[in-house]
This record gives structure tokens, sequence and C-alpha cells, in this order.
């Protein structure tokens, strides 16, 4: 009887195929995953040549440049620092979203990008 039961080979298709799924799906978050780094990246150099542009033309208004980087990086949530001199320096940190599993992902772990910009001052008009 179990020679009989070694050799049919019925539902042995499912069985893969749920083997398969859970990898397959992981590969994919994998993928989504190092897409989100990567476009967080690309936000959080923007936001500090944005920050640190606008400061620069603003005869070093910090306003402005937090302003400027807020606007470049909409949908992040960012910490921006402008200090000024006769260079302005844009440091913005980017939080990027992390993709978690129940039960699986380790709460808490909060994962942070930072970019630093560097313009020279202008003598230009004043803005708010």
């Amino acid at each position: 009887m179990l020679r009989r039961l070694l050799k049919k080979e019925e539902g042995a298709e499912l069985v893969a195929f749920l083997i398969l799924v859970p990898i397959l799906l992981a590969i994919a978050m994998l993928i989504w995953q190092m897409f989100l780094f990567g476009h967080a990246m690309v936000v959080t150099g923007n936001a500090a040549r944005e920050g640190a542009r606008a400061a620069a033309a603003c005869e070093g208004s910090v306003a402005a440049g937090r302003n400027a980087a807020f606007a470049a990086a909409s949908g992040y949530e960012i910490d921006p620092s402008i200090s000024r001199g006769s260079t302005v320096v844009a440091h913005v940190r980017t939080r990027v979203p992390v993709l978690r599993i129940p039960y699986f992902s380790p709460d808490g772990k909060e994962v942070w990008i930072s970019a630093t910009s560097r313009m020279k001052r202008e003598r230009g008009p004043k803005c708010r």
C-alpha cells in the first residue's frame, strides 16, 4: 500500500507551488525595498541641494533653505538643518520607508539616509 501511494504524483504541482510562492514574494519585496532606498537617496540629495541653493540665493536665509528642502522632499519625513556663513551648508536626513512583515520584521528599527550640500553665499535679493 505504501508503494502505491509513493508512485502517485497527484498534487505534486500544488506542493511545488506552495513552496515557491513565499520565496517569490520575498524576492519581490526585497526588490521593492531596494527601490524605496534608491528613491529616498535621490530625494535626500535633491532636498539638500535645493535647501542650500535657496539659502545661498536669499543671502543665507535659513527659513528659505528649510522651506525649499521640505518642498523638494514632499512625501518623505525629513530633518533639514541649514548653517550659514560665507558658504551655506544644508544637511538633510530622510527616513526611509521600510516594509514591515508581521511576526518577521524587527519593531522599532528606523533607517535614515543623510546628504549634505554646500553652496557659496550669493549677494542677491532678501527673501522672506
